[in-house]
């Protein structure tokens, strides 16, 4: 009966199984007392005129739903031609299937919560971080084929972004049902911070699957950046990879004090975007590299600050919420106007993060090439100096 109960208003496929719960307990019953009482007239318990000690009801108990077990195995398809008969579908009627593989988090977002909207807000938090976690490893796989590609590693990237896809639409849809409700002003934070964060999370893979079709592209293309290229590009991924390990452990932890660390870096990400976009034109203004190479680097760069864009919008939307409000441009204001910490921790982002390094071994190694040339041309110069005396 508690299962029958519990079926009131979910799906049809739920009271399904309800009913197939019903009927395994019934068929089982009957079958145990026909063979209980079948053999007691044969041969009569000497027991039954004694009374049941807790371990004889314990034992009772589970020789009946073992013995049912293995009875009703083999009857599992006539259980659910039961369950059919018991409820049919209508005329014209589809049933939504449940979908594959979805996490424990999301198939527990049942409707029937939303009359508990406080119990509901935690749910949708809990489904909400399996979002960021799989936006975190979806985006680490996309950067990891910057420097070592790998065609399975971008099928899973592709495949994480369509689970991330389904998981926003699945939350988004619940968040929506549970606005309507009587929310404390707790919850309703909460349900502010989660609608505007799974957004960007989402926006986050899709760039994650953009940077794979470039690298693709390439591919094809059978074209690769420049030994200069790769390492300048690989100081930006890192801080990418930073950025969004940063933001998404700060949203699954609710840790405010770790989303205030990701602006600073935010703001390093935007200057080293302008330094290898400008690295770029004077390598295409040299000849030394091409137009195909530079649209894909370009691609690669822009999705890379999209990323960092969006993971801004995470930890802001965290901090703000928390404060009572969501004007990102007030904050913004403040952290350029008022904080000194903000440029502080600039400083030891960008002391991490630099181009500088590879800019001093380019600038070494060229130094090196020209005092070279210059003893060549010294030697040269010598050589034709004598050779004009002895004519």
């Amino acid at each position: 009966v508690t299962a029958i109960l519990s079926s009131v208003g979910a799906s049809k496929n739920a009271k399904r199984a309800s009913i197939i719960h019903l009927y395994f307990n019934l068929i089982g019953t009957i079958v145990f007392m026909v063979v209980f009482y079948g053999w007691n007239l044969i041969a009569p318990f000497a027991f039954l005129d004694t009374s049941a000690s807790a371990v004889d009801v314990a034992v009772i108990h589970s020789i009946f739903n073992v013995g049912c077990a293995v009875l009703m195995y083999p009857l599992s398809g006539l259980l659910v031609k039961l369950s059919i008969m018991s409820v049919p579908d209508k005329e014209g009627e589809t049933e939504v299937l449940p979908q594959k593989n979805l996490a424990p988090e999301f198939a527990i977002l049942d409707e029937r919560f939303l009359n508990q909207p406080g119990f509901a807000c935690e749910l949708s938090m809990e489904a909400a971080k399996v979002i960021a976690s799989t936006t975190k490893d979806c985006m680490i796989h996309a950067l990891e084929l910057l420097d070592a590609y790998s065609p399975q590693k971008a099928e899973k990237v592709r495949k994480l972004e369509e689970t991330i896809d389904t998981y926003e639409d699945l939350l988004g849809t619940y968040l929506v049902k549970l606005s309507g409700k009587g929310l404390s002003q707790a919850d309703s934070r909460s349900l502010s911070v989660i609608l505007h964060c799974i957004s960007d999370l989402e926006r986050i893979s899709d760039h994650a699957v953009n940077i794979c079709d470039s690298i693709d592209e390439m591919r094809m293309q059978k074209q690769e950046f420049s030994a200069k290229a790769r390492k300048e590009l690989l100081v930006l991924t890192e801080a990418v990879r930073d950025i969004v390990s940063r933001s998404c452990d700060a949203f699954i932890a609710n840790d405010l004090d770790g989303a205030k660390y990701v602006e600073p870096l935010e703001e390093v990400i935007d200057g080293l975007n302008v330094k290898l976009r400008q690295r770029h034109i004077d390598r295409l203004r040299a000849g030394k590299c091409t137009i195909e190479l530079g649209i894909a680097l370009e691609d690669i760069i822009t999705n890379l600050e999209r990323v960092s864009d969006h993971c801004s919008n995470i930890a802001v939307c965290m901090i703000q919420v928390s404060n009572g409000g969501f004007d990102t441009h007030e904050y913004l204001g403040d952290k350029v106007k008022h904080s000194h910490w903000f440029y502080e921790e600039v400083k030891k982002y960008s002391a991490v993060y630099t181009l500088k390094e590879i800019s001093d071994i380019k600038d070494s190694d060229s130094e090196k090439k020209q005092t070279k040339n210059e003893k060549k041309n010294g030697k040269d110069d010598k050589k034709k100096s004598k050779k004009r005396k002895k004519e």
